[in-house]
């Protein structure tokens, strides 16, 4: 999904010099905030008293948090052809990630349980 984005992005008109949206940029950083993501998942699912609850929180949180990178970016351009439509669609790369991990993540919490059981 994120190469659908870079695709219109660079569609758009944002520069293919901006190498935020390179494949092998955007892929390795979803990889890591795959990861990243389902471990902090694992731990909350597994740690908290209320896991739904402290993930409800936790989720929008971290996508929030998320954009801060996104904001430095544009906002002192330390990244050549850092335009505001460039690093528009690196948080929208954020939002598709955060939307595809969470629903992989529940369903791959809900087979851990089920093998747990039996």
């Amino acid at each position: 999904m994120n190469a659908i984005v870079a695709f219109i992005a660079l569609t758009a008109g944002v520069s293919p010099a901006f190498g935020g949206l390179t494949a092998p940029a955007y892929a390795s950083m979803t990889i890591v905030g795959m990861v990243a993501g389902w471990i902090g998942w694992r731990l909350i699912a597994t740690r908290s008293r209320n896991p739904r609850k402290a993930l409800s929180i936790a989720v929008p949180a971290v996508l929030v948090l998320s954009f801060v990178p996104d904001i430095l970016l544009a906002t002192l351009q330390f990244m050549p052809g850092a335009t505001p439509p460039a690093v528009l669609a690196l948080a929208v790369m954020h939002v598709v990630v955060v939307a595809i991990a969470v629903p992989a993540y529940i369903s791959a919490s809900r087979s851990l349980t089920r093998q747990t059981i039996a």
